[in-house]
This record gives C-alpha cells, structure tokens and sequence, in this order.
C-alpha cells in the first residue's frame, strides 16, 4: 500500500483573501534582503539547530527534517519513497475533521478548535471559488483571487484575514510558555490590524504573538551562523518553550530596511 503525506494549505492566509497580508510584511523586505534568499534562510533553520542549547538534541532535528514537507513542493525522489503529495483547503466537513483529529492527537484541543472554527468560517464565505475539499494528489493550483477578494470583502469590510504567524499562534499559544517581556512588533503592523479588527486574540495573547513574533537584532552580513546564533540566542534568553508536542517551522529573513534585523517571514505548525 503506497505512503501518502498530507499539506493542508492554510486557507485562512490573507493572500487568498486581498493579496495584502501574505506571510511577509513587506515586498519591499523580499527585495532588499541583500540576496538572503530562500536556500539560506533554510541554512538558518538547519544551522540553528546546531547551535541551539543541549535541549535541542540532535534527534529532534533529524526527526523535524523527516516529518516536514515544503508546502507546495515535490517529494524528493518519490519512487524511492514510494510517498505522493496530497493537499487540501479543508473545504468540505471531511477534511476539516481529519486535520482537526490529527492536530488534536498532539496540540491543545481548544487551540485546535479556534483554528478550525477561523478555516470554516473563511470556506463557508469563498468557498464556493475553485477551493479544494478532499485531499487530492498535489498539482498546479489557480485560484481566482479577485473573486475570493470581492466575496471576503462583502462579509468582512476592511479585516483582512489572517496569514501563516496568525494561524501558527492560534494552534501552538496552549502549548508554548512565552514569557512576559518587552517586544518588537515594528514588522508586526499587518498583524496587529488584524487582531485587533477581527477580534482575534484578548490582550494576553496579543502580547505573547508579538514576542514570540518579534524581529531579532542582528549584523550586517551574510554568514548564515552569525544570524542563527543570533535566533536561538535570543529565543532561549527570552525562556520561549515548547512543549514535546509542539513545533514550529519558520523561513527567517535579513531585513536591512530600517537596520539590521531577521525576521520570521513565513512559518508552519504541527504537532509530533
């Protein structure tokens, strides 16, 4: 019987919604990341993980690069693993519920339920345009963005949506302790909108996203290891921990617009 590994795409990204909130702040932040580009940005991700405290063991992240697949991208050599990429936008009730009983094995059930509350209540507003139910062998995908636009629109005004930091938050809030600290939320804006329209999170949790979100100091340069020494150094002096349960993969930018500074542009949860 053939393997199968499931993307669920998260429809709830303000990308599907106006094109505005998509996982970066700014376009200008992809431009002028003096060629940090996505291979590094992984190096940061895999360099950091060297780096990092003794609590960050060797097997955790042998484990995490087995069980992560790309959205969006192939499964390397397919005929060796026998493996074939599926996905979903969780637009019909069968869907939905396998990803909720999958999270729910492993993240707090609550956290779980927000999420998919948030997922229905975009689907039942656009997802009548082209959305995928049933999971499905993964392919090109087109979706009729100004349709999807004009029909949140009517429903939701001027709130946006949420993008892949909101929807990271809502799954992993219950099962991270972040401390209570001073944040920079200065690449947050979008964000920031959108809690605060949509009335997603109390004031608690608005300021644990931001320091769990906050961009992080760093130099001019291009050396990888500089940047991931900076991530891990400034997560474990910030006492931000997840439980055995939770992860959380992040594709990390040099923003150099204002300063020098790194920045979770784009990130996925799960539970292991």
């Amino acid at each position: 019987m053939r393997k199968y590994k499931k993307i669920t795409a998260l429809c709830l990204c303000a990308l599907l919604a106006f094109g505005v909130t998509a996982c970066g702040s700014k376009q200008e932040n992809k431009e002028a990341s003096k060629g940090v580009s996505k291979e590094i940005a992984k190096e940061v991700s895999q360099n950091a993980s060297k780096e990092a405290s003794k609590e960050v063991s060797k097997e955790v992240s042998q484990e995490t690069s087995k069980d992560t697949v790309k959205e969006g991208s192939k499964v390397t050599s397919a005929e060796e693993t026998n493996t074939e990429t599926v996905y979903s936008n969780m637009a019909n009730k069968a869907s939905a519920e396998e990803v909720k009983e999958a999270l729910s094995a492993y993240l707090n059930k609550d956290s779980v339920d927000y999420y998919i509350k948030q997922v229905n209540e975009y689907n039942d507003i656009v997802g009548s345009v082209g959305l995928q139910g049933d999971f499905t062998k993964f392919g090109k995908t087109e979706y009729d963005v100004e349709k999807i636009s004009n029909l949140w629109k009517e429903k939701k005004g001027d709130f946006v949506g949420t993008n892949c930091r909101l929807n990271t938050f809502f799954l992993l809030k219950n099962n991270i302790k972040i401390p209570s600290i001073k944040s920079d939320g200065e690449l947050l804006f979008l964000d920031n909108d959108s809690i605060d329209k949509g009335k997603l999170f109390d004031e608690k949790d608005k300021e644990a996203f931001n320091v769990l979100f906050s961009r992080v100091k760093t130099e001019a340069t291009e050396d990888v290891k500089v940047h991931a020494k900076k991530i891990w150094k400034n997560i474990f002096l910030k006492k931000i921990k997840f439980d055995e349960n939770a992860r959380m993969l992040s594709v990390v930018l040099h923003d150099n617009l204002d300063g020098e500074y790194l920045f979770v542009e784009s990130c996925r949860s799960y539970g292991t």
